[in-house]
């Protein structure tokens, strides 16, 4: 019985996704956007950056959620990507941006000269 229901939620489940893609070509370029960029994301999760990718796609639901950003979600229609596309983009643009930030802070932390007074000689 519940081997059932579970096969029926993952019928609906699968249907869904394939209406919310588009239909014909555009289908497959999401599909294809969709896997290239969770396989690439799944490598970046498994080398430890999943902070970056946790506050990316907060800052992603943010960011669909909000009315002024409604422009940005129609230019990524007319260039034939669905929201989950985009937002897919979007989370991992911003968990890369995110750690190249940190990086560039913690290498100028690394390099900041300490405030260690200098030791000069006195003169007569």
């Amino acid at each position: 019985m519940l081997e059932w229901l579970v096969l029926i939620i993952l019928i609906l489940a699968i249907l869904a996704l394939i209406y919310a893609l588009g239909t014909g070509f555009y289908f497959f370029i999401n599909l294809i956007l969709i896997v290239i960029l969770s396989i690439l994301i799944q490598k970046d999760i498994n080398k430890g950056m999943i902070k970056y990718f946790l506050i990316s796609t907060i800052i992603t639901v943010i960011l669909l959620i909000i009315p002024a950003f409604i422009p940005l979600l129609e230019f990524l229609k007319k260039a034939f990507l669905v929201e989950l596309t985009a937002a897919f983009i979007i989370i991992y643009l911003l968990a890369h941006l995110f750690q190249f930030i940190e990086k560039k802070y913690q290498d100028t932390k690394a390099k900041k000269p300490s405030k260690k007074p200098k030791k000069t000689a006195k003169t007569k």
